[in-house]
């Protein structure tokens, strides 16, 4: 049986998550980035926010000059990759691990599987107005089983 108060009660969890979260990245992190360098640290009672002091690393800005200056200096460092066409595995994949080309076959090394569910908790657009009026105390929030009841200021 679906209960409607377990519902209610996770919509609203969302909303809230979802509003201290906007608040978090748009306002609280914005005035760290904007008041923080490189390097900088500020610790209070209630914690520490910092920002890295990013280190030089070295990367590959062009794979090809890469790959021709090995092939011309290191030659027994060029590695040869076997791999199915991607084209190919795509449509094995789609047809269900079988190949047709005026013969079917049926292809080693390919199986179906199935994920796990996936629970998703959609908010309505109430629940997210409500969430940051409910946080402020503008709203006596609704008897939902699991929260405490709470008088609005």
């Amino acid at each position: 049986m679906m209960n409607k108060e377990t519902l209610n009660r996770a919509c609203l969890e969302k909303a809230f998550l979802d509003y201290l979260r906007t608040v978090h990245d748009e306002q609280s992190r914005a005035g760290l980035r904007d008041q923080l360098d490189a390097g900088d640290r500020i610790t209070s009672d209630l914690g520490t926010a910092y920002v890295t002091q990013p280190r030089p690393r070295w990367t590959v800005a062009d794979e090809q000059a890469l790959f021709d200056w090995v092939e011309g200096n290191f030659p027994d460092e060029i590695v040869v990759e076997r791999k199915v066409n991607p084209a190919l595995r795509a449509a094995i994949l789609k047809n269900g691990g079988v190949v047709v080309d005026g013969v079917t076959h049926r292809v080693d090394g390919v199986e179906q599987t199935t994920g796990k569910p996936t629970l998703t908790v959609k908010p309505s657009e109430r629940a997210h107005e409500s969430a940051p009026l409910l946080l402020q105390g503008i709203l006596e929030p609704p008897a939902v089983e699991g929260f405490p009841e709470v008088e609005a200021s």
